[in-house]
């Protein structure tokens, strides 16, 4: 256990702002670099469907209503279709479907690429690339609220392995273009926004609000932070509730304004509804379990395994081994990859991403050593699917290992607990039970 006690006299990182352009330099050469490689993942459905939607908003329908112009609508399908049979475009129900399958930020963010992209599915793959880089802007924005921010050579280290490796590893991303990452960055930003120094200023309580609005709207799994932020409203008067709460407010009338209420939260209702019950699909590593068990068994071990986890997390919260941010976090992942039983390898990562990267908050040395874990798994995962580059199974099987890791590492900060001046971050600010 060396290793996880290490001092805390550790060498500097190279200078941040070299840093910052030497990840980026490497996001933006090897995603590129593969984008213009794999030009014939431009037909993959997801893309397709995103590009469709833009579509859709930018011609002035409203994807969430169905009887919003349906010619136009029905157009729109027609001229969307690659192929007889193809399962996207085989009715207008099913377009309909998947045309309002994504809450409004999402689809906002399609149109705007869209808009720019002009119909080339070879530019919306390298607008894509923007979220990894936004991820490791959010990363180090988290880092900076720490004690020499991102100078250590251990935040550096894990970040790179985590902005830039491992979330191009585990999603084989060139190849399958997502959106998800930028939920991920969201959620980083508004946890760096929220774990900034307290300042009496109504321009902070906006701020927060309106990143914290935006990580719900788009993805929806921004509200895992809620706890965090009633966390931060305990610590401060009236007027920072009514600043952030108005913050928060802009972001959600102007998606109200924009597509109304009743159909998205309908859309988004059905999806997590569908999600959660049912066969285990995709990369869930409940699959791993198929067909060896019965849908009886999974659930049983399904149910047992999250209470296990929602317990273990309100232990070491009420013990002060963990911060609230790693609590929320923590319950992001129960959520998302152990409740939901469906997702794709891309819609998991984006809590086990945000999950893994707050544990900086926790200790550098295993923050550092935790992203190094999970970029080796990450690239065994790659490895193995390489060169057709999407088999679940394979994925289910890395998040599984993941997972393990990422637990195993909250539980050591109960068996063998960090010296006082490592553990300096989790008390710096009110937010957890320790203080």
């Amino acid at each position: 256990m060396r290793l996880l006690r290490i001092s805390e006299k550790f060498p500097k990182g190279i200078p941040v702002t070299f840093f910052l352009l030497l990840a980026v330099s490497a996001i933006l050469v090897t995603r590129l670099l593969f984008v213009n490689y794999t030009r014939g993942w431009e037909q993959f459905p997801d893309i397709r469907i995103y590009q469709a939607v833009g579509k859709t908003v930018l011609m002035g329908i409203n994807p969430y209503d169905y009887a919003d112009k349906p010619e136009l609508r029905r157009q729109l399908r027609l001229e969307s279709r690659t192929a007889p049979g193809d399962f996207v475009t085989r009715s207008q129900a099913v377009w309909d479907l998947y045309m309002s399958a994504n809450p409004p930020g999402s689809t906002l963010l399609y149109a705007a690429f869209e808009k720019i992209a002009h119909g080339s599915r070879f530019v919306w793959r390298q607008l894509f690339i923007l979220g990894d880089i936004a991820i490791l802007l959010g990363m180090a924005s988290l880092i900076n609220t720490l004690p020499d921010g991102m100078a250590d050579v251990r935040r550096q280290a894990g970040v790179f392995c985590l902005s830039v490796l491992y979330s191009f590893l585990s999603l084989y991303k060139p190849f399958i273009s997502e959106d998800k990452q930028f939920q991920t960055a969201f959620m980083l930003f508004a946890a760096a926004a929220l774990l900034a120094a307290h300042r009496k200023s109504v321009a902070q309580a906006f701020f927060q609000g309106v990143l914290l609005s935006v990580s719900v709207l788009f993805k929806v799994f921004g509200i895992i932070l809620l706890p965090l932020w009633f966390s931060k409203m305990r610590y401060q008067k009236l007027g920072y509730m009514l600043w952030s709460v108005s913050g928060g407010c802009v972001p959600a009338i102007l998606m109200v304004l924009a597509f109304g209420i009743s159909g998205p939260l309908t859309a988004l209702a059905n999806r997590g509804a569908n999600s959660g019950f049912g066969y285990p699909l995709s990369a869930s590593p409940w699959r791993l379990l198929l067909p060896q068990m019965s849908i009886g068994v999974i659930v049983a071990i399904k149910i047992t395994t999250i209470l296990s986890c929602c317990t273990l997390l309100v232990v070491l919260l009420r013990k002060g081994k963990i911060d609230m941010l790693n609590f929320c976090a923590g319950l992001g992942v129960v959520l998302g990859c152990l409740w939901f039983q469906n997702g794709s390898i891309d819609r998991l990562n984006i809590l086990v991403m945000f999950a893994l990267a707050s544990v900086v908050t926790l200790s550098a040395n295993r923050f550092a050593l935790l992203a190094l874990i999970a970029t080796i798994v990450s690239g065994i995962s790659f490895a193995m699917k390489f060169p057709e580059g999407s088999d679940e199974v394979v994925d289910a099987q890395m998040v599984g290992c993941v997972l393990l890791a990422y637990f195993a590492t909250l539980i050591s900060f109960w068996v063998f607990p960090e010296t006082k001046a490592s553990h300096a971050s989790v008390s710096r600010e009110p937010l957890s039970s320790a203080s």
